[in-house]
């Protein structure tokens, strides 16, 4: 196999978590996520029979995404919610390289989307490829032997062909989420390499697949002639990429797969694609909308966004309340450094109010701030939909690392009885200051702190206060 199993087995875990995981708004992303993740395992995979497997659980959980995702919009009454069922059928029928083994399973036990499926049958099919052995690879020294007095009459089947694929977005190598601006026009780039060429076979073409309303975007259709001279091929061409709408902050990113098959139809099909075969695009914009008044912050609200998407226990949901609560306490620590908003210390009960008022003055925040909540056997701060919200004053000596850890304890003490992944934390640091303040953007932080084996992210604010003037740090 090649490699170190416990590097690789981890997402193998989460699949099955994500496929076990009961119905809930974010369980399609969470299965969507989990095959990324097993996906991203075929890199460390050398040996075919491995790599296979792998291919087989990323193509299972990817299909099984899908169908969450139409089990709720079944649910929630949407508009067309078939489409999500039809594009787990194409993929499924695209799915042509589980001949026989682990992947074959898989893909038999998947079949009965294709019959009489009601959207109340998904939990039962996610549970049943939940329980599909997976095998594990063993070394062996010794190659398997043919008996000699026994004649192998089996014809060998055509080696598959894979197509393996590279992007690049404005010459740049495509991110696995990968940020474009909305309403404008962008380069994409493919290269190709194409492992065999069917004889037959006059062009290979490939389509972008996706369950994203088609008038929201545009990618190019790439097709290729037969090339000269002897597999494998290495082909490039480019197209144009146009996303005309923006999605929310807190929104998953828009998501493309790319298909491939051989023309005429009726040359050797299908045609297995490799590599980077999806596109996953943000295309939130701040350029010109600034959300916490500071554009070094806004880039760091982009960061943290992206930082917690990384971690597949934590819902969209609760990526949103988080960021709900970030722009405007991103805001009190631009506006304390940029108009020394604290300029003498403060008391924990003095500074709670401040806070409070400013939250309440965002709209998107307003009457469903508490204070004085209730979580894990002690009261919180503040909470905003369950979240916590502890804060802190130092006024006695400059905030250190080590006291920081310390009141981030307390913080993902809250969000572990409150059944939450994400707290926040908010330190004044009113001590007397002999130097500049910290740069606004690294007063921000995301602290993990981790109760066993499943972190809580503690997002800590540190506001400055009572800083020196300028001109008494030249004496």
């Amino acid at each position: 196999m090649h490699a170190i199993l416990e590097a690789v087995f981890p997402s193998r875990i989460r699949a099955v978590r994500a496929l076990l995981a009961p119905a809930g708004p974010d369980a399609a992303n969470a299965l969507a996520e989990a095959a990324e993740n097993v996906r991203a395992v075929l890199e460390r995979v050398h040996d075919d029979e491995s790599q296979a497997d792998w291919q087989a659980l990323s193509e299972a959980v990817s299909i099984a995404a899908k169908l969450r995702s139409w089990h709720r919009a079944v649910r929630t009454g949407e508009a067309d919610a078939d489409r999500f069922l039809r594009a787990a059928r194409l993929q499924l029928y695209e799915w042509q390289t589980a001949d026989a083994g682990y992947g074959h399973e898989l893909r038999s036990r998947l079949s009965a989307v294709n019959g009489d499926f009601a959207a109340t049958d998904v939990g039962v099919l996610l549970e049943d490829l939940a329980r599909v052995t997976f095998p594990v690879a063993i070394f062996t020294t010794e190659p398997p032997t043919v008996p000699h007095w026994r004649q192998d009459t089996v014809k060998a089947k055509s080696e598959l062909a894979v197509a393996f694929l590279e992007f690049r977005i404005n010459g740049k190598e495509a991110a696995a989420i990968h940020r474009l601006p909305a309403d404008r026009l962008h380069d994409l780039e493919l290269k190709l390499r194409v492992s065999r060429w069917p004889e037959e076979a006059e062009r290979l073409v490939l389509k972008p697949i996706s369950v994203e309303p088609e008038d929201v975007w545009t990618l190019p259709e790439f097709s290729f002639a037969r090339p000269k001279g002897n597999s494998p091929f290495t082909l490039e061409t480019y197209g144009r990429l146009s996303i005309r709408m923006r999605i929310a902050i807190g929104a998953r990113p828009l998501e493309f797969l790319y298909s491939a098959e051989f023309q005429p139809v009726s040359a050797e099909q299908p045609v297995a694609v490799a590599g980077q075969r999806s596109l996953r695009i943000d295309s939130s914009e701040f350029e010109d909308r600034c959300e916490t008044g500071y554009p070094s912050l806004d880039a760091k609200l982009i960061e943290v966004r992206n930082r917690l998407r990384d971690e597949p226990r934590i819902s969209e949901r609760e990526i949103g309340t988080a960021l709900h609560l970030f722009k405007p306490l991103a805001n009190l620590v631009g506006q304390a450094v940029h108009a020394n908003l604290f300029p003498s210390p403060l008391n924990e009960a003095a500074f709670e109010s401040h806070v409070a008022q400013h939250l309440r003055r965002h709209p998107e925040i307003g009457v469903e701030l508490e204070v004085q909540a209730q979580a894990g056997g002690g009261r919180t701060d503040l909470s905003f939909r369950q979240m916590r919200i502890e804060l802190k004053v130092k006024n006695d000596a400059p905030l250190s690392t080590k006291e920081l850890e310390k009141y981030s304890l307390q913080a993902s003490a809250y969000a572990v009885g409150s059944d939450k992944t994400i707290a926040i934390l908010c330190v004044l640091d009113g001590s007397e200051k002999k130097a500049p303040p910290t740069p606004m953007v690294e007063a921000i932080k995301v602290i993990p702190v981790q109760p066993n084996d499943r972190p809580i992210y503690v997002i800590a604010f540190i506001i400055q206060g009572n800083l020196a003037k300028p001109s008494t740090l030249s004496r």
